[in-house]
């Protein structure tokens, strides 16, 4: 049989669990499941990841990727040197997010669609590649109607739980009481005004001692803190600035429910350890969200009203918040990454088909 050669294009994922590293968990699959496999990692100058891969003998790793924000790099590498870097290292199979060539030789190509966003930048490539694989039944229809190509569907991965002690964490940031934690990186500053009313309606509503712990950059902080000076409950909530992983990790793990409200709407590696956690989430009332997480959520408008209610739901309906995490849990039992790599792997064409 003959050598089979794949490339994979992996970005730089960010550190506030906002992405879903699908591409580093195929690198990783593929390297455990085929030891006589050679893999071409495409990735960008001075990333992280090449000291998980570099003294693998099966991984040839090459940094010279420009990075994503780079507009005009990013073209020149695409349309030029990608295409005569694959057909240089005997590529037959390429997978990315974002990367794709025009080619008449027998590269099969392989596109991984995410969101909704990815989409949209990636028209042209729908029509040009072999393979598309979308994350959800929704995606796939957006697909569809985009370029009349029916895409695979394969879903989100889960990680195991993170472990961690939920009341030490409780006693470093809320003085030992429950807290709703918003994922706010997303959100512009009207929005998180939006959201802290949402939160006053339902301390009203509640006199509970429930906190709102705010994940944000350091720019939000600044702008949050200043905005709140004069609120009613100011002292329930808490702004945190941190790229710790397993900080964050931790504070999703130890939350009364997560808040995942965006702009750019997309599943996340938030999202998904929540679940695992036996969290519930809120999030969008979108038709990405609801296909992504079907009964396992709590799905609201980005509204003083609508926030407000839904704090109210899944604090007081006890039966149905513990529904959404037994639901949750089992399905992250069903979808480990494991198990997704699995079906991803019968998608890859063999060397001598």
């Amino acid at each position: 049989m003959t050598r089979m050669n794949i490339a994979i294009s992996i970005p730089e994922y960010d550190n506030h669990l906002q992405e879903i590293p699908y591409l580093l968990k195929l690198t990783e699959y593929l390297l455990t499941h085929h030891p006589n496999m050679t893999l071409l990692l495409l990735l960008e100058k001075d990333s992280p990841k090449v000291a998980m891969f570099a003294a693998n003998p099966q991984v040839v790793v090459w940094l010279k990727v420009p990075p994503r924000k780079n507009f005009m790099a990013t073209l020149w590498f695409r349309h030029f040197r990608l295409k005569r870097l694959l057909r240089r290292q005997r590529i037959n199979v390429f997978v990315s997010h974002d990367q794709s060539v025009k080619t008449n030789d027998s590269l099969y190509q392989m596109l991984w669609i995410d969101n909704m966003a990815r989409l949209m930048k990636q028209t042209a490539a729908l029509n040009r590649v072999q393979q598309i694989i979308a994350t959800d039944e929704w995606l796939c229809d957006r697909i569809k109607e985009k370029s009349g190509t029916n895409a695979e569907v394969i879903t989100t991965g889960f990680e195991q739980a993170f472990n961690t002690d939920n009341q030490e964490i409780k006693n470093k940031y809320t003085d030992g009481r429950d807290y709703f934690c918003c994922h706010a990186l997303d959100l512009r500053q009207e929005q998180l005004i939006t959201l802290l009313k949402g939160f006053s309606a339902f301390k009203k509503m509640q006199r509970s001692g429930m906190k709102l712990l705010l994940l944000l950059d350091t720019e939000q902080e600044k702008n949050i803190v200043a905005s709140i000076a004069n609120y009613k409950y100011k002292e329930d909530v808490v702004c945190i600035v941190d790229d710790d992983v397993q900080e964050r990790q931790a504070l999703i793990a130890s939350a009364y429910a997560n808040i995942f409200l965006q702009n750019n709407i997309s599943v996340n590696q938030g999202m998904m350890a929540s679940i695992s956690a036996g969290v519930p989430i809120i999030t969008d009332h979108e038709p990405a969200m609801q296909s992504a997480f079907e009964e396992v959520a709590a799905f609201s408008e980005k509204t003083e009203k609508d926030i407000a209610k839904n704090l109210m739901e899944i604090y007081k309906d006890e039966t149905w918040r513990q529904s959404l995490i037994n639901m949750g849990y089992t399905m992250a039992a069903a979808r480990s990454w494991n198990e997704v790599m699995s079906r991803f792997n019968t998608l890859i064409p063999s060397a001598d088909s």
